[in-house]
């Protein structure tokens, strides 16, 4: 239906009809047309003057009256509003006005086929989830955190950005298996809390379980040092028998943890040391419970 020269969608809601040019907005919505907020999103977002945020969304308007479109989107009022801001030479202003995401067929692709990129994330939900989050933080880092003469460098390969896809994350943590033995597991924001671990079973289920916590706020792996030495005190009296399935227990328990970031296994290091090495050797030993067994580490080289 067309009225005053502006085409308008006619929506029937309940018993009554409304009439209006429609926007499908970035939040789940429809709304009514209205210039004012291209206004208001350059300014906010741009800087640029209110005469000149006025004139492009005139001109943005008059654009999609002659089109005789009747349902827009937010992503296609962005792009006029950007291609006017290309014509006035304002760079700066398209720059920041830009939208980050990706194409339709791109993410089709994405959730229809497996991404090779990655063997260590199996095709999934979860793992597209993680390949869109990942594909707007790259954008963003290379538009908004580095200068453009980094990104640059970057893109044309003459250094490389590590991880652009967690921007906003440190890259690797250290931990230490002391911390948990003798505090227990007591995350932020955590429904149950777990006293230190009594058996070594419980130790390694702590650990796991920390890992996993912590793969969400790091991009890279989650170290655990001198694993095999401070496990020492919990093995006191097991049998060859018994440390061979903790062992096995310990590697089975991390390589299937794939619940966490974009249904991957959980990128850890383990250390192990051959012997105690100097810096622990008279460091008294936390044992069952998160008490000092009374002696210090160097006297558990041989469970170690």
């Amino acid at each position: 239906m067309e009225v005053n020269g502006m085409l308008f969608a006619v929506q029937g809601v309940g018993e009554t009809t409304e009439m209006a040019l429609f926007v499908r907005t970035s939040e789940e919505s429809l709304e009514g047309w209205d210039r004012q907020k291209i206004i208001d999103a350059l300014i906010r977002e741009t800087y640029v003057d209110y005469d000149t945020a006025e004139a492009i969304s005139q001109e943005v308007e008059d654009l999609i009256r002659r089109s005789q479109i009747s349902m827009v989107t937010a992503p296609l009022i962005r792009e006029l509003v950007n291609a006017k801001l290309i014509e006035r030479g304002l760079e700066k202003a398209r720059k920041q006005h830009t939208r980050l995401g990706m194409p339709l067929y791109d993410v089709e692709q994405l959730i229809l086929h497996p991404n090779k990129e990655n063997a260590n994330v199996p095709h999934g939900p979860e793992a597209t989830n993680l390949t869109l989050a990942e594909t707007i933080k790259k954008e963003y880092a290379l538009l908004s955190v580095f200068s453009q003469e980094v990104a640059d460098a970057h893109m044309r390969g003459d250094i490389h950005l590590h991880d652009l896809g967690f921007i906003d994350r440190p890259y690797c943590s250290g931990q230490s298996l002391e911390y948990i033995k003798k505090f227990g597991l007591n995350l932020p924001h955590a429904l149950s809390i777990a006293k230190p671990a009594k058996h070594p079973e419980v130790l390694l289920a702590h650990m796991v379980k920390f890992a996993a916590a912590l793969q969400s706020h790091f991009a890279g792996a989650i170290g655990w040092d001198a694993v095999n030495i401070f496990f020492a005190p919990y093995l006191e009296g097991m049998s060859d028998r018994e440390l061979r399935q903790l062992a096995q227990m310990l590697i089975f328990e991390f390589s299937q943890q794939a619940v966490a970031r974009g249904g991957q296994a959980i990128f850890t290091d383990l250390n192990l040391y051959w012997e105690v090495p100097k810096h622990f050797r008279d460091v008294p030993a936390i044992g069952p419970g998160g008490k000092f067994t009374g002696k210090t580490y160097k006297e558990y080289l041989g469970e170690a």
